[in-house]
């Protein structure tokens, strides 16, 4: 399957790329390295709490999911208006100012939930944009004519 649509390109990626970010944030939450989960984010942006029920915790994962979809599918179009060459370290940078934004938008509106961070949740919520932000331009992988897989940045 040829993925050409800039726009499902863009959002496969996205999710993709979100998926990673949530299991090492999950990982780094369950190490006791980070207090605030994504998922956590959009609890608390769409319950007013960190989410309870696993319903809670479904929804707002999915909603996490959907959102790192959306931030895909606006990097492959940015990414078409302002070239593609160094695409990783673009894609690094939008992951990292997506990360500062949130943070900043947070405090300003003193979200509670948001209002302190410590150290280690933030360092953890970098390195995992981060890595978003790397992951971001490489997929999804498409096929050639002869049915091998080449990575086709978007």
């Amino acid at each position: 399957m040829t993925l050409k649509d800039r726009l499902t390109r863009g959002l496969i990626a996205g999710i993709a790329a979100g998926i990673i970010q949530d299991v090492l944030d999950y990982t780094a939450y369950l190490l006791n390295l980070s207090q605030l989960r994504y998922l956590d984010w959009v609890g608390i942006i769409v319950f007013g709490a960190k989410p309870v029920t696993r319903g809670e915790t479904f929804l707002a994962l999915g909603g996490e999911i959907f959102f790192s979809g959306i931030l895909g599918v606006i990097f492959a179009y940015l990414i078409q208006k302002i070239n593609s060459s160094n695409i990783f370290l673009k894609g690094w940078l939008y992951g990292v100012v997506i990360w500062f934004g949130t943070y900043s938008v947070m405090t300003l509106f003193k979200v509670e939930g948001f209002v302190k961070i410590d150290f280690y949740t933030a360092l953890s919520d970098v390195i995992t944009s981060s890595i978003y932000g790397l992951v971001l331009p490489g997929f999804p992988p498409t096929h050639n004519e002869v049915g091998g897989v080449t990575f086709k940045p978007l």
